[in-house]
């Protein structure tokens, strides 16, 4: 560290000179710089501080003003130049909600039927496709029948409703390259696409599949309703966790050397409840802790503990029994009440797991070791703030369907923890809240314009934003935390007497806020010009709902969801027979990546289709629940991409991208 400054030896005719302050000063400045315009501003003055932001100028402004967001350390200095610019444009995009839908369909009945050529992959890696395989007709999570033929013989069964995708995906870096890996299961078959890009341009894809017709699963019966992707840090391969409907439960390699090989399958041992063998029927889903050495598997009913780590890290393992570590009965445990089934489970940053579960008057519970044994705890009951309205918090009289449920680090939150979660609800309500004590960020969150669609599964990105899928619609709903957040691109604008065009329309009559009408932001008492102060308000961040495009008419929920990372701009839905991927708009990356798809050709990704689509939004309010649904009687603004102008390069003039304007 630098030796402190000699007060006493400075004097009144030594110039002040940002190039002779001492690093650690240099630092403090770096660390207050809200915008990268002012970061490369500062770099070109003179040599030395073009060499101290290039140092380490950048990383300090990455830390700063995106530590919610769980970043991979750059190596190299000019790689955190890189990595700010990144950031930067996307979170310009998500602000401004420039998005962009791409759709991945396999391929219809009528494609099936006409003979084409692929590689042939044996041992359940694929197969040459023939006549077909009937594509066919099961719902997911266990509950369809029929569909496709045992044996993909191509014959359909009368199942009159398609399956549906559970998607996983991870990204990795190896300098300024990236590995995407994205995996899902449709109906009784898995499916896996690594897409390789430098920088923000595509390099190449390849496909695979794990078809299940020919190792005699079934369609319904056999169906994938829990997937995730694995990575071994010490030999640098992968594997697939597969649950499916019929309570099976393995690990596949995931390597081109011997991708489908089957590395372990998991079973269940006697629980301590009783000694009793508690059964594995109808995984529901499951999810692996933190460093991915263990993962908790639930049906209906029970948990079951696993470990991975061992089985992972033996990658010569073939065929090995694994079985669980503990074994729970969640309803016979002492102080649970009645539910009708277990919906999803988590890891919290504590290590403890959490549930949640469908009609009960405690929708949400939590799992924790204590020197006694095991034990289950309901969560604690939020109480009124002005982020939670006491109207929709929970009482104990009425029962209440949970449906999703994700963990999100409070850290950087002031009396953060590790045991907040977020959870989606039949009501229409996310609730943000530390499951073991109320807490000063509870926080309850509601569409303003769907007020009681009922909430299906969550993604987060950082402490920014969240997404939501509806489980009634194909549509994404995006929320802001409403915490500060650490980076605005519209910092960067310069000055006006007039905020962002479009302005929003508010959904419950809530006036516009009123600014002094400056044109000038004064540093000095801390006065906003109005372009500025209008930004750093709720009213003019409203949330937003994205609408997914239909696929093949069939209309339904968004049945999971999957981001890759914090630094990935993409986000993927599962909805029936197929899937959505939503991303950040990037005019360059797009035409080249739709380029290369479509030189690519659909046999290489085992018949299925490529699609760009139009986007449509609306946008919702600040996102807060109402303590009075009524308040809310207004329609909002429907906002659809144009064509003539999805290739336009970005500009500052408007508060949402000039796509949609």
């Amino acid at each position: 560290m630098a030796s402190p400054v000699d007060i006493s030896s400075l004097k009144l005719e030594n110039s002040p000179s940002l190039q002779n302050l001492p690093p650690d000063l240099l630092h403090t400045i770096l660390t207050r710089l809200d915008t990268a315009q002012s970061v490369a501003h500062l770099g070109a003055t003179c040599k030395r501080l073009r060499e101290a932001v290039a140092s380490y100028g950048w990383r300090t402004f990455v830390k700063n003003r995106f530590k919610t967001l769980a970043l991979l350390e750059p190596v190299g200095d000019s790689e955190w130049a890189a990595l700010a610019d990144k950031m930067t444009w996307q979170s310009r995009a998500w602000d401004r909600r420039a998005f962009v839908m791409v759709s991945l369909l396999p391929p219809s009945d009528q494609e099936q039927q006409q003979p084409f050529d692929v590689h042939d992959r044996s041992r359940g890696r694929g197969r040459s496709r023939g006549n077909g395989r009937g594509y066919g007709y099961g719902r997911g999570r266990g509950r369809g029948r029929g569909g496709w033929g045992p044996r993909g013989n191509g014959r359909r069964s009368n199942q009159t409703l398609p399956p549906h995708a559970i998607v996983d995906a991870c990204l990795e870096h190896t300098g300024n390259m990236e590995k995407e890996t994205l995996v899902w299961g449709l109906g009784e078959d898995v499916m896996v696409r690594w897409k390789h890009s430098q920088g923000s341009l595509l390099k190449g894809e390849t496909w695979r599949s794990i078809e299940g017709a020919p190792l005699g699963y079934k369609s319904g019966p056999d169906d994938v309703t829990a997937i995730s992707v694995l990575k071994d840090t010490a030999s640098a391969g992968q594997s697939l966790l597969v649950g499916r409907a019929s309570g099976e439960l393995q690990l596949l390699s995931a390597n081109q050397g011997d991708f489908g090989r089957t590395m372990a399958s998991f079973v269940p041992t006697s629980s301590g409840q009783a000694g009793q063998v508690l059964e594995q029927n109808g995984i529901q889903h499951f999810a692996t802790s933190a460093d991915r050495d263990t993962a908790a598997v639930i049906t209906k009913s029970n948990l079951f503990i696993y470990p991975l780590l061992d089985v992972v890290r033996a990658s010569n393992s073939a065929g090995l029994l694994v079985e669980s570590t503990e074994a729970l009965d969640i309803g016979g445990m002492t102080g649970s009440s009645a539910f009708l089934s277990l919906r999803q489970v988590c890891f919290m940053g504590s290590g403890d797991l959490a549930l949640c579960v469908n009609r009960s008057t405690n929708p949400v519970r939590y799992v924790t070791r204590t020197p006694s044994g095991t034990t289950l705890v309901n969560s604690a009951k939020m109480r009124p703030t002005g982020r939670c309205t006491e109207t929709l918090i929970y009482g104990d009289d009425h029962l209440h369907n949970a449906r999703g449920l994700m963990p999100v680090n409070m850290a950087s939150v002031p009396g953060g923890s590790g045991s907040a979660i977020l959870s989606s609800y039949d009501d229409g309500t996310v609730r943000l809240q530390d499951v073991r004590t109320p807490a000063s960020f509870d926080a309850i969150y509601q569409d303003h314009f769907e007020l009681v669609a009922p909430m299906g599964p969550l993604v987060a990105h950082g402490m920014e934003r969240f997404i939501v899928g509806s489980a009634r619609a194909a549509i994404l709903k995006v929320f802001d935390f409403r915490w500060t957040n650490g980076y605005c691109y519209t910092e960067a604008l310069r000055c006006s007497e007039r905020p962002l065009e479009p302005r929003p329309k508010s959904l419950t009559s809530v006036p516009v806020p009123p600014f002094a009408a400056r044109s000038q932001c004064s540093h000095v008492s801390g006065r906003p010009c109005v372009l500025h102060a209008s930004v750093r308000t709720d009213f003019y961040r409203p949330n937003c709902n994205a609408y997914l495009p239909a696929l093949e008419q069939t209309a339904g929920p968004v049945y999971s969801l999957a981001k890759p990372s914090d630094l990935s701009p993409a986000v993927y839905a599962g909805l029936t027979r197929g899937l959505i991927k939503m991303g950040l708009r990037d005019p360059v990356a797009d035409l080249a990546e739709s380029t290369y798809v479509q030189h690519m050709g659909s046999e290489s990704r085992f018949g299925y289709s490529y699609e760009q689509h139009l986007s449509s939004i609306v946008e919702t309010g600040d996102g807060i629940g109402l303590a009075d649904i009524s308040k809310s009687n207004r329609l909002p603004f429907l906002y659809k991409q144009k064509t003539d102008k999805l290739r336009s390069a970005p500009c500052k003039l408007y508060r949402l991208d000039e796509s949609l304007m």
